[in-house]
């Protein structure tokens, strides 16, 4: 069968980043997103405030959640953070890269003081 290239965006905003509670090793969980003509897969974004492996970092991952689909599916991606002024001071993109079910990948990683000093990156309207 031809390969068939589809394209989806999911917005996720995350209100009140700054204040976020969440411990390092501790993430904030998007809502789920299932792709039907992905073979009826799950996905979640995990945005790590305080760091995973480093407290220094702030990491957005892509996860797949438990699905119907195979095993294994190979996708492209671009993920981008958005400012409340429109621009895109995060960008990271992959053009092909195999995730098997329940399994992540990161997508963003920045050391959170980059991150949060920017005075156009986090504000009320900021959105991941």
């Amino acid at each position: 069968m031809p390969f068939k290239e589809e394209t989806f965006t999911f917005i996720w905003k995350i209100e009140n980043f700054n204040f976020s509670t969440k411990r390092f090793g501790e993430s904030i969980i998007s809502p789920c997103f299932k792709l039907q003509s992905m073979d009826k897969t799950n996905w979640y974004l995990k945005c790590y405030p305080r760091g995973v492996r480093n407290r220094f970092f702030i990491v957005i991952k892509l996860h797949r959640g438990e699905d119907s689909g195979p095993e294994t599916i190979d996708i492209g991606f671009k993920a981008y953070v958005i400012a409340f002024d429109g621009s895109f001071p995060f960008i990271e993109e992959t053009d092909s890269i195999y995730l098997q079910k329940g399994n992540e990948i990161k997508i963003i990683r920045e050391l959170r003081d980059t991150f949060l000093n920017r005075p156009r990156i986090l504000s009320n309207g900021d959105t991941f």
